[in-house]
Parts: structure tokens; C-alpha cells; sequence
């Protein structure tokens, strides 16, 4: 894939993934959504290998993810980026809004907000990625965003908003505490030491509307494509890059930074995979804190 100074439109993403596709349904629009699958056969058994889902772009003025999910898609191809492949069965949904993406705007052609869909299921394209989901039930998803820095708040106190790259994690409560505790505790710190090298910031999620507004964390609603997957027990994350001052800027520098992070992500499999599938004796004191592990707190219900 060349250089791009302007993002991929979605007619632009069919010579990249036409054979790779697996045909997910259609936008409101008629715009195919896809879903790449890539695996190593000669590795793990798919049984014993952790499902992770990546999906990007639910807002159409957050165009970086998408790009990252093609750069992505192409190093794993290309075999630069593919030894996570050998415990991981991984998939990825490059863009859920094209309709928004070729028009600009944050919210799909029938101006819903897709990541305020998940429990209504009002718009095709959050019943595709739901669809998806449920036939695959992965153990890790992760939803790529961008957070815009120049409201008009700011602005106007001449002044920028610059958190870095963002990462949050489950946080409804009504997910298994040994996972969110895992999410925040163990893998966002780590992800943040690693990216480091990259030149890459990584913070916690915060969101303020202006300089002097109240800085709090993000919601805890079910709705969304971060909490959504977290009561089916998915230890699930959303990376939030910063957007530019059009949709177009700086897209170069933009996409790195996602790809480098879901890079990192992706890239630390072994102690996720403990938490679902080890013993808890030699790895889950460890890895949950002494908390009991996936499969014995999965033991324990499935008795009851």
C-alpha cells in the first residue's frame, strides 16, 4: 500500500481486501462491510488460540483507524507483522461507517451514532458488527477511535486539547471484576511502557468539553462498542487517537500512531491468553491478582 496524504475512500478499499473478504452485510447506503480473518493453521489449534476482534471507523470523521486496519492488514499479509498469529485468531472490520467516512461526518447516512447502538441495534451497521460478534464470541476486542482537540470551547480560549493516544477499558460494572481489574491494571500500563519506543504517548481516557470544564472518565453505558462486549465476558478496550483540524490532517502521522498501538496490542498475546485459558494455580495469582480465573469462575456457573 503507498503513501496516502488523504484517506482511503471506501471504493478505494476493494482492490486491498477483495481476497481476504468475508461479506458481513451492507450499510445503509448499500456500501459492503467486511470482516478479514487471518490465522496460522500450522500453529495452535483455532480451540486453543485467543479470538480477537478489532473494528474501526464507527465514526465517519475518525478516518486514521480505518487506515491503520488496511496498513495493518497489509503487514500481516506481507508477513512483517504476523508472529502474534500463532496464539491469536484475529479479525478485522477496517471501517463500520462507510457511509459517514465518504461524506465526512461522525454519524452514519441516516444520522445515528453508531457507537450508541449496540444495545438498540437500530442501524445495519451495528447489527453486522453485533452478528459478527455473536458468532465469534472472542476473548479481546478493541474499537478504534479519534477524540477531536479543537472544539470550539478551545478555540476560543486559543488553546488545544493534547491528551496523546487514549486507551479505556471495560468499566460497566456489571463485567467480571477479575477482568476490568486485568484491562486497567495490567495491559494499559504495559501497552503504555511499550509504545514509548514508538513515540507514542499512551494515557487513560479522559473527556472534558473546554480548558476550564470538568475533566471525568468515559461512560460506563452499555450502548457502545467498548462495554457492549464486556458483560458477554470480552476483556474489551477502545483506543482514541487524537483527529486533526480537518479530517484529512496530518492523517499520516494520525495513522501511525493507531497502527503502532494496535501493533502493541495485538503483539502481547501470552498474558490474556493465561487469564482464559490457564490454571490458576501457577499463572492466575499472577496475572488476576490472586482472583480466580476465567475458566474457574466459568466452572463455577456452568454448576449452578
Amino acid at each position: 500500500m503507498r503513501e496516502r496524504s488523504r484517506s482511503i475512500l471506501h471504493v478505494d478499499l476493494d482492490p486491498f481486501i477483495v481476497s481476504v473478504e468475508r461479506s458481513l452485510d451492507s450499510s445503509l447506503q448499500g456500501r459492503p462491510l467486511v470482516a478479514l480473518h487471518f490465522s496460522d493453521p500450522d500453529e495452535t489449534s483455532p480451540d486453543e488460540k485467543l479470538k480477537v476482534l478489532v473494528f474501526a471507523q464507527q465514526h465517519g470523521n475518525e478516518p486514521s483507524g480505518k487506515e491503520a486496519a488496511m496498513a495493518l492488514a497489509r503487514d500481516i499479509a506481507f508477513g512483517t507483522f504476523d508472529g502474534f498469529l500463532e496464539t491469536v485468531d484475529f479479525y478485522l472490520v477496517p471501517q463500520v461507517n462507510p457511509d459517514g467516512s465518504d461524506m465526512e461526518q461522525r454519524r452514519n447516512a441516516e444520522d445515528f451514532d453508531l457507537n450508541r447502538d449496540h444495545l438498540p441495534l437500530y442501524t445495519p451497521e451495528v447489527q453486522a458488527i453485533q452478528t459478527l460478534y455473536s458468532s465469534l464470541l472472542p476473548h479481546v476486542s478493541l474499537d478504534v477511535h479519534e477524540y477531536g482537540f479543537a472544539g470550539s470551547a478551545w478555540v476560543d480560549a486559543g488553546v488545544h486539547k493534547n491528551f496523546g493516544h487514549q486507551i479505556g477499558a471495560l468499566s460497566n460494572l456489571n463485567s467480571p471484576e477479575s477482568l476490568r481489574r486485568f484491562a486497567w491494571d495490567r495491559v494499559m500500563p504495559q501497552l503504555a511502557i511499550d509504545l514509548v519506543p514508538q513515540n507514542v504517548e499512551l494515557n487513560r481516557y479522559l473527556l472534558t468539553n473546554g480548558p476550564d470544564a470538568r475533566v471525568r472518565y468515559s461512560t460506563t453505558a452499555l450502548n457502545d462498542g467498548r462495554n457492549g462486549p464486556a458483560v458477554y465476558n470480552t476483556l474489551s478496550f477502545l483506543i482514541e487517537g487524537e483527529n486533526g483540524i480537518t479530517v484529512e490532517a496530518n492523517i499520516r502521522e494520525r495513522t501511525r500512531k493507531q497502527l503502532e498501538t494496535i501493533k502493541a496490542f495485538l503483539d502481547r498475546p501470552a498474558p490474556v491468553k493465561w487469564l482464559f485459558y490457564g490454571d490458576s494455580i501457577t499463572h492466575g495469582v499472577y496475572f488476576t491478582f490472586g482472583q480466580r480465573d476465567y475458566t474457574q469462575l466459568f466452572a463455577e456457573r456452568v454448576r449452578f
